[in-house]
């Protein structure tokens, strides 16, 4: 039952267990510049309580016994901005997946890259927003004089600080020490070419009324997965994930389910992304006074589900970590670790119901 689950315990428990394996790895770091950020991932589908549960690991990790300073980084709001999106489709005119924002391919790589070189070199740093409201409901970012700064002590004013009693350090100026990086594709990692295609292949055949995948042409697919490979320069450095599940399809033939009762696939799951959808955009509306109508949120929903199709079922069984956390400079000791993943079992009223380590 969803109300015998201590979720702020499950994730203490979770985070704690994940620090010493950061320490390790970071500790050259600490004696010189201090350690990068320990990086969070939280994943899961549209409408899912992302942003919610994001907020809340935010103030967990505030309080003993973390004492953290953490800054929320959400990859909508590294989108494209709305000229950019517009060149975007324009030079696909033909791939229904790229006429919005949304799909691997649609975000600015290298404004997120730079935001994650920053903080883990502990600059003041400028947290963007994107306004979804904007342009019809299409969306655009917001102007950079606005976005929120995280701010941080340079390394040599920090070290002086702590070696002070009573230390003058106030919280703000603390370095960041966690960030805690949201998404609805947040640990996705490209597929080999051959699976990419024997999962379509295998939903053309089928041609069920609740997969889009079939739907699609291959070389559009093709064209996503190829750019969710220039994603991992922001997956790699993630230390740990909790992902929001849901499971919607059953699998197609090349990626196995393990856990059979942690597996949603009839059409009445499958809706509730969209009435997640819709109640969002709602809300939308009435707090900015434009947004996307229910017709436009329906499409816009249709197509994230080829990438739910093609994705959801490797990062349910641990996909995001096939590389090492924080990149190369760390090495593959991360991929031995148990536990760099949990998975939070939520119903149609995103209420938990099952939390397993994996």
């Amino acid at each position: 039952m969803a109300s015998n689950i201590n979720l702020t315990g499950e994730i203490t428990d979770f985070i704690l267990l994940n620090l010493p394996a950061y320490w390790e790895k970071t500790a050259s770091d600490a004696a010189s510049s201090g350690p990068p950020p320990f990086v969070l991932g939280v994943s899961g589908i549209q409408g899912s309580g992302k942003t919610h549960l994001a907020a809340r690991i935010e103030e967990i990790v505030k309080q003993p016994p973390f004492n953290m300073k953490p800054v929320v980084l959400s990859i909508d709001d590294l989108y494209k901005t709305y000229a950019e999106q517009k060149a975007l489709a324009a030079s696909h005119p033909t791939n229904p997946l790229l006429q919005h924002r949304g799909q691997p391919g649609t975000h600015d790589l290298e404004l997120g890259a730079a935001i994650f070189d920053s903080l883990f070199h502990h600059r003041p740093t400028r947290i963007p927003s994107y306004d979804k409201s904007a342009r019809d409901g299409q969306g655009d970012r917001t102007d950079p004089g606005t976005w929120t700064v995280a701010r941080t002590l340079p390394t040599e004013e920090y070290f002086a600080a702590l070696s002070t009693t009573p230390s003058p350090m106030s919280l703000d100026d603390r370095p960041v020490d966690m960030i805690i990086f949201e998404g609805w594709c947040v640990g996705f990692r490209a597929l080999a070419p051959v699976d990419l295609e024997r999962l379509w292949a295998a939903s053309r055949a089928k041609q069920s009324p609740t997969s889009k995948l079939w739907r699609h042409d291959l070389k559009d697919l093709e064209l996503i997965n190829n750019s969710l490979l220039a994603y991992d320069v922001l997956t790699d450095k993630l230390d740990a994930l909790i992902h929001l599940f849901v499971h919607l399809f059953r699998s197609v033939g090349t990626f196995g389910s393990q856990d059979a009762d942690l597996c949603f696939s009839d059409a009445k799951d499958t809706q509730n992304v969209y009435d997640w959808r819709l109640e969002q955009e709602a809300a939308l509306r009435q707090r900015r006074g434009a947004g996307m109508t229910d017709e436009q949120v329906r499409a816009f929903v249709d197509g994230y589900y080829p990438a739910y199709e093609l994705y959801l079922e490797p990062l349910r069984q641990g996909g995001a970590f096939q590389r090492g956390g924080h990149g190369d400079d760390h090495g593959q000791s991360a991929l031995n670790l148990p536990s760099k993943q949990l998975r939070i079992l939520i119903d149609q009223h995103r209420k938990p119901i099952r939390v397993k380590p994996i």
